[in-house]
Parts: C-alpha cells; structure tokens; sequence
C-alpha cells in the first residue's frame, strides 16, 4: 500500500471540513469565563474561554460585536452562541460567537472587586495621599521581569526620551504564585535606592497572568513608599490595583517611560523656540527703542535747548503772577471778612453788656430786697431772744427785793451749807455786802 503524505495545509483544511460538516459543532451553547480579550483596530475582539479545567481560543467579528450593550472584559462570566470550527493557518480550532450575555462575574474578577472596594474604604487611592511626579528626573528604576517586551520599551523609550537618565533595573517575577512578595521585596529595595521615580509593571496578559499586581499586601507596599510611582501594567484595557493605588497609572509599559520623563527633543526644541522668541522680542525692543529715541533726538526741545528753558521760564513766571494775584484776592477776602466779624462781635458785644446790665439791676435789686426782709427778720427774732434773756436774767430777780448768798465763791443755797464762823457775801441788786453770821435759825 503506497503511502500518501498530506501537506499541513491540507491536514487542517480536512479537520476544517469535518467540523463545519458536523451538525453539533455548528451551534454550540457555553458558558466560560472571559480572559485575554483584546479588541483589534479592525473592529473585531479575540478573547479565551475558560472554565477551571480547560480554555479555548474564541473571536466574535465586528458586524456581532457591535450589537452588544457591554463591553467584554476579562473575569466576566458570560453565556456564548456561536459555532466550532477550524482556524486553518494556525491549525487551531475555536468559537465563532455570533451572541454573547452575561452570566454574572468570574471568580477572579469578583475577588479584584472586592479587593478593590476594601481597600478604596482604607484610603489607600485617596489622590490627596497620591505624590507629584517630579518634572525632571535624572534616576529612575525600573520594577519588572528581566527579559520580555516590556523591559525592552521601557529601556528604549527611557533612552529615546532622556539620554542623560540613569535606569536601575529591579528585576523581578511578574507572573506566578512568588511574584507578588518578589514584586514587594523589590519594591521596598528600590525605594531605598534614592531613585527620582519607579516603573513598576509588565506586559499584557489575562487576568490571570496579571493577577500578582492584584495582591493586596503588593498595594499596601505601593502606598507606604516615600518615592513616586508609576503603575504600568498591561495594555489600555487592563485595571489592577497598583494602577488605582500607585501616583500615576499608565496604560502600557511604553506609556509608563513616557510619564516618567519628559522628551529632551523636545525640551530642546522648547529652549530653542524660548531662545528664538526671546532674541525676536529682544529685537523689536531694542529697535522700538531706537525709533523712540531717534524721534526724541529729531525733537524741537533737544535741538534747540534754549526753548525748553525759556518755555519754561515764561510758564514760572505765569505761575508766580497767578500766585501773586491769587494771595492778594486771598488777603482782601480775609480782611473784609475780618471786618464783618468786628462789627458782628462789637454789634454783638454792645447788646450783650447791656443785657447783662439790666440782669445785674435787677439782680442787685431783687438782692436788696431780700436781704432787707432777711434783717428785719433777725432782728424781731434778735429783740425777742433779748426780751427772754432779761426776764431770765438774775439781776430781774434781784430787783424784785431777792438776794444771793456766797461762802468761799460758792452760793449757798441751804442753811446747812453756812459755816458760822467764815465771811459770807449777800448780792444786792446794787451791791454787794460783807458780813459775819452770828446765828443758824432753822425754818421761817
């Protein structure tokens, strides 16, 4: 029997055949999770769907994508319509979707979320906590695996942008059960190196390839270092959570460099254009200087000297007259005002002496009055007080026929007190008298 060898292309086209002939491959209904999904600029989406188990390569062309409410995403669960056939180039087999729903979230999506919901209630993607980038940085390290495109863009675009930078690689996994802590480890290294600015990153992948910059202590890492970081992980369509902790989230690797530092192409550029701007209106300074100062010499003044001063002069001497005629009218304002208070305050003065002559009259008058009521008073009260004097008075008694008997200067005015044997004094109303007592009679 003569062998027949097939070519490749025709093996795969013979499977493809099988397949398209088979009527349960033509409509087939899965339920799978979404991962790598990649829109291509032709408007079509390749994706992967898996279960815990296996995985199988899918596309849904654009003419079905567009009639979709939502956008496919990896770690969505979704319900897929399609049909089984051959991709013949690649001698793979795959879905062909023609409709696709969602079937809630796939279990690594739903741990991002909750992850994410966590730790934006810890604050840790507060953008007050979030560091400036520094505008002009001459050390920058770079966190990501050793080999692979991203280091190579990164390194690159960094050389492109900045010739004069200095890149530190901090070499690490970036896919693995390890690769979170490795990532920290290295972290924590570069952040000590006194480096400008850090690129911690990797290239696109699925959920699950990126999962390591989805682990939680990886975030904490990120918001307690001290030097600004760059998120650069994936492609536009891929969000971890170093991209919502870091300070600045980048949509690829390239894109990270590209933050990181500026273009000095087109910084020189810039100074060059600042340069050419600056010595134009440096130009047009000097020359509007020069115009201005060539009119200022073609003046009348500065070629004839003698008309500034003499204009001048003549001003000077206008102002001294209007000085002189304004102090004169001044000075007769003055004086003739001076001459109607005099003759207000004389006017004024003449009415106010005599109204206060009239009030000192009458006040003079009014006090005469009252001080003659006020004598003639005292002296009725006077005379009265006399007239109880005198009929108070002893020597009243005494010209009554009564006398006063003293012993020793004293008055005696009981028998008992009379010594028989001392001089006593008898008070007359006209007199006085000196005797001895002979005898002491007791009783009327």
């Amino acid at each position: 029997m003569t062998k027949q060898y097939l070519s490749v292309t025709a093996l795969n086209r013979y499977l493809k055949a099988k397949f398209d002939q088979d009527a349960n491959l033509s409509r087939v209904y899965i339920r799978a999770e979404l991962s790598n999904v990649k829109y291509h600029h032709n408007g079509h989406c390749y994706f992967t769907l898996k279960d815990e188990h296996a995985r199988v390569n899918g596309v849904m062309f654009a003419s079905y994508l567009k009639k979709l409410d939502f956008r496919l995403e990896d770690g969505i669960q979704v319900l897929v319509t399609g049909s089984v056939t051959v991709y013949e180039a690649g001698g793979q087999y795959q879905i062909y979707a023609y409709a696709i729903s969602r079937d809630g979230l796939g279990h690594l999506y739903e741990l991002f979320l909750a992850t994410k919901e966590r730790l934006q209630k810890a604050g840790l993607f507060d953008e007050n906590h979030k560091k400036t980038l520094p505008a002009y940085p001459r050390q920058v390290g770079v966190i990501t695996a050793s080999t692979g495109a991203a280091i190579h863009d990164l390194i690159k675009t960094l050389h492109q942008r900045a010739p004069y930078l200095k890149i530190t690689l901090f070499p690490s996994l970036v896919q693995g059960a390890t690769a979170s802590q490795n990532l920290i480890s290295q972290l924590r290294r570069a952040d000590e190196a006194g480096m400008d600015v850090l690129i911690i990153g990797r290239g696109g992948g699925s959920i699950e390839e990126l999962w390591a910059f989805n682990d939680e202590s990886l975030a904490q890492a990120i918001y307690e270092a001290k030097t600004p970081i760059i998120s650069a992980v994936g492609h536009e369509s891929d969000f971890t959570i170093c991209d919502f902790v870091a300070d600045h989230r980048a949509a690829t690797p390239t894109a990270g460099a590209v933050a990181a530092v500026p273009d000095l192409q087109v910084l020189l550029d810039q100074l060059e254009r600042l340069e050419q701007n600056m010595s134009n209106e440096l130009k047009q300074c000097l020359n509007q200087a020069k115009s201005q100062l060539d009119r200022l010499a073609d003046s009348y003044p500065l070629r004839n000297p003698n008309y500034l001063f003499e204009s001048r002069l003549l001003h000077l001497e206008n102002l001294t007259d209007h000085l002189a005629d304004a102090l004169h009218l001044l000075y007769q304002r003055r004086q003739q005002k001076l001459l109607r208070l005099e003759a207000s305050y004389q006017a004024r003065g003449q009415l106010f002496c005599s109204t206060q002559r009239q009030w000192l009259t009458f006040t003079a008058s009014q006090m005469q009055n009252h001080l003659s009521h006020q004598l003639a008073r005292k002296t009725q009260q006077f005379q009265s007080l006399v007239s109880q004097l005198d009929a108070l008075s002893p020597l009243k008694v005494l010209g009554r026929g009564y006398t006063i008997t003293k012993q020793n200067q004293h008055v005696m005015t009981s028998l008992e007190q009379v010594d028989e044997h001392a001089a006593i004094e008898i008070q007359f109303r006209d007199g006085l008298l000196t005797a001895q007592p002979l005898v002491k009679k007791k009783g009327m």
